[in-house]
């Protein structure tokens, strides 16, 4: 006889009525048909281009306030971008004109950070215990995204997407 996954714990093991380690009832389970599996994938498919769809066109309307606010007079209460900032490292001089512009991190983002952080520190431990691979890697996306992105809305919308990726990649592959 072969082996059955228990819907419930996802234990491989040999054919029977009543799970060994959890004790489910496998005979209430309905065998999913080919049609059910079409559909899931479909779904999976269609939310995983919403999303991409949703980060493109925030990170494009993103860029169109950038250069907004780049022509718009500016309003620094007598601090420039340009004050005492060493011309001889290009780096630095980029990243002190963002800091006087207002540029950086700020409160809301350090709370997404550290929220998105700890559903991710959740993942990781959750996927490490079940031996689910994408739910793991899902866990480290989250957990290190958040030092690459600064801007609140973007790290929000990511997080929320990348909260959303074991689903839709269980409903694609399986």
């Amino acid at each position: 006889m072969g082996t059955i996954k228990c819907p419930r714990c996802e234990i491989p093991q040999e054919h029977g009525d009543i799970c060994k380690y959890c004790d489910f009832d496998m005979r209430t389970v309905q065998p999913a048909s080919a049609e059910t599996g079409s559909y899931r994938k479909m779904a999976g498919l269609l939310m995983l281009v919403l999303f991409l769809i949703v980060t493109a066109s925030l990170h494009f309307f993103q860029k169109q306030n950038e250069e907004k606010k780049r022509t718009a007079p500016s309003r620094s209460f007598g601090i420039s971008p340009e004050m005492s900032i060493p011309q001889n490292i290009p780096e630095l001089n980029q990243l002190m004109k963002g800091v006087a512009a207002g540029g950086g991190f700020s409160g809301g983002g350090i709370i997404a950070s550290i929220f998105f952080s700890m559903i991710g520190m959740g993942y990781f431990s959750y996927g490490k215990k079940r031996h689910q691979q994408s739910v793991l890697f899902t866990g480290i996306m989250l957990m290190a995204y958040t030092y690459f992105i600064q801007d609140t809305l973007m790290m929000t919308v990511i997080g929320v997407e990348l909260c959303f990726l074991p689903l839709i990649l269980t409903l694609i592959f399986e």
